[in-house]
C-alpha cells in the first residue's frame, strides 16, 4: 500500500497556508424542480447537494447551465476543505463569496490564475476542469493518450490531465466520441464527474462497512472504516487532525493524507507467517543514480523524458528564465539568491534551487538536505517535479535529474 503525505508550512519565506478545523456537515435532503425522475446526473445531484457541495437556489438546480471558474473552486474546497489561502488576484475581493474557495484552491496549487487573475465570472474550459480535478484527487498519470476525435484541440498543458480521467473511466466526452477541451462544463457534467472520481463521500463522524467500488474521500474527523475492501485511492483531506481507523480494511491504492491526519491500521485476523528462510530476498527500492549530462546529450537520451527535452530545446541557459515553459513550478520562488523552487509529488518535501545549489527542505519538521554534490553546476535556474519525489533540475549548461532520495 503506497502512502503519500503532505504538511505547508511558512518555511524560508514559502508561501503556505494556515490549518483549519472540520465542521461537520448537516445532510439535507433537496430535491429540485428542473431535475426530473430519471434525469442522467440525477443520483450525483442528489448526492452532491444532501452534503451540501453544490446546491440549488429557488428550488432549481440548473443542471444545464454552465459552471464558472469560482464555483468549480467553490466545489472542490467544499469536499476537500483546503486550508485557508492567501493568494492574491487582482480581481478576488475579500467581500466576494467565492473569495475563501478561490484563494483556498489556489494556495494548494489546484487552480492557476491567468496574468494576476483568476477570472472568477468566466466559463470553466473542460480541460482546466480536468486539471484541477486531477491535481485535487491526486489522479495518477496516464499511460497513453485520450482517442478523442479532437485530441489535437486540447493544449499541451492540458493534455496530461485529460489522458488520466480518461483512461480511468472519469470521462467519457461527448457525442461523436469528442471532449470539447475549450467548451464549458454544465453544472450537471461537474457533479457527474466528481461523482465518478469519488464515489464514496464521508464527511461525516461514524463506522462506515459498506463502500462502493473506487476512491474515498474523507473530510472530518471520527471516522472508522472496518471490514471492507477500498479498490482505489483512500484520500483525507486536509480538515481531517486526527486518527482516520481502519479495521480489517484492504486499500488497493493509495493512502493520501495532507494535513495532520494518521491513519491507523489495524486487524482482528490473525496472520500466518511466512517461512522466507530457503526464499532468497532482493533488496527493494534500491537508489538510482542521479542523472547528469549537457544539454546536447540530454536531448539525445533515452533517460530524459520528452517534456524535459523540450524545455532545453534552447540556445542557452539564461534563456529558462524567459523561455514559456508549458509546465511551471508549483510554489513561486522567493528569499535572498531563490531561483526556482517545487514541491515533490506527496508534497513531503520542497525542493529550492538557487544561486549557490540545490537543498531539499522537509516541510514537517524545516529539516534541509543539500544535493550540491549531485550537481556539475551550482547556478540552479529551473527545478522541474519527476512525479515520482524526485526532481530535474536545470542550470547553466546541464540537465540533472536527482531520483528519489531515502
Amino acid at each position: 500500500m503506497k502512502r503519500h503525505s503532505f504538511k505547508k508550512a511558512i518555511i524560508l519565506a514559502v508561501v503556505a497556508a494556515l490549518l483549519l478545523t472540520c465542521a461537520p456537515l448537516v445532510s439535507m435532503a433537496q430535491s429540485f424542480d428542473d431535475v426530473s425522475k430519471g434525469f442522467w446526473a440525477g443520483e450525483a445531484i442528489e448526492k452532491w447537494s444532501d452534503a451540501q457541495v453544490l446546491a440549488g437556489s429557488n428550488g432549481k438546480f440548473r443542471p444545464n447551465d454552465q459552471i464558472t471558474r469560482a464555483e468549480f473552486a467553490a466545489v472542490l474546497n467544499k469536499i476537500m476543505k483546503y486550508d485557508k489561502g492567501n493568494a492574491v488576484f487582482s480581481d478576488v475581493k475579500s467581500s466576494d463569496w467565492f473569495y475563501k474557495h478561490i484563494t483556498a484552491v489556489a494556495s494548494a496549487g489546484i487552480m492557476n490564475g491567468y496574468d494576476g487573475k483568476a477570472m472568477p465570472n468566466a466559463i470553466i474550459k473542460r480541460q482546466d476542469a480536468a486539471i484541477m480535478i486531477k491535481k485535487a484527487f491526486s489522479i495518477k498519470k496516464a499511460s497513453s493518450s485520450p482517442s478523442f476525435g479532437d485530441s489535437d484541440k486540447i493544449s499541451d498543458y492540458a493534455l496530461e490531465a485529460v489522458a488520466a480521467l480518461f483512461e480511468k473511466e472519469f470521462v467519457s466526452g461527448k457525442p461523436g466520441k469528442l471532449f470539447d477541451p475549450q467548451g464549458g462544463l454544465t453544472r450537471a457534467e461537474a457533479v457527474k464527474i466528481v461523482s465518478n472520481v469519488i464515489p464514496n463521500y464521508i464527511y461525516k463522524p461514524g463506522t462506515y462497512t459498506k463502500l462502493a467500488k473506487g476512491n474515498v474521500v474523507i473530510n472530518c474527523s471520527g471516522v472508522i472504516i472496518k471490514d471492507a475492501d477500498i479498490t482505489g485511492d483512500l484520500i483525507v483531506a486536509p480538515s481531517v487532525k486526527d486518527t482516520v481507523t481502519l479495521v480489517d480494511v484492504k486499500v488497493a491504492g493509495s493512502v493520501i493524507t495532507s494535513g495532520k491526519a494518521v491513519v491507523k491500521e489495524e486487524t482482528t485476523t490473525p496472520t500466518k507467517p511466512t517461512d522466507t528462510s530457503t526464499t532468497p530476498t532482493t533488496p527493494t527500492n534500491p537508489t538510482e543514480k542521479p542523472y547528469c549530462d549537457t544539454y546536447a546529450n540530454a536531448l539525445v537520451s533515452s533517460k530524459v523524458p520528452q517534456y524535459i527535452k523540450d524545455y532545453i530545446k534552447i540556445q542557452h541557459g539564461t534563456e529558462i528564465m524567459t523561455y514559456k515553459f508549458v509546465i511551471k513550478p508549483s510554489v513561486f520562488p522567493v528569499g535572498d539568491n531563490v531561483t526556482t523552487s517545487v514541491f515533490s509529488t506527496n508534497r513531503e518535501y520542497l525542493w529550492i534551487g538557487n544561486t549557490q545549489g540545490l537543498i531539499r527542505l522537509k516541510v514537517s519538521d524545516g529539516k534541509q538536505e543539500n544535493f550540491n554534490d549531485k550537481l556539475k553546476e551550482t547556478d540552479v535556474k529551473l527545478l522541474i517535479d519527476d512525479e515520482e519525489n524526485g526532481v530535474w533540475a536545470i542550470t547553466t549548461g546541464y540537465v540533472t535529474h536527482i531520483p528519489v532520495q531515502k
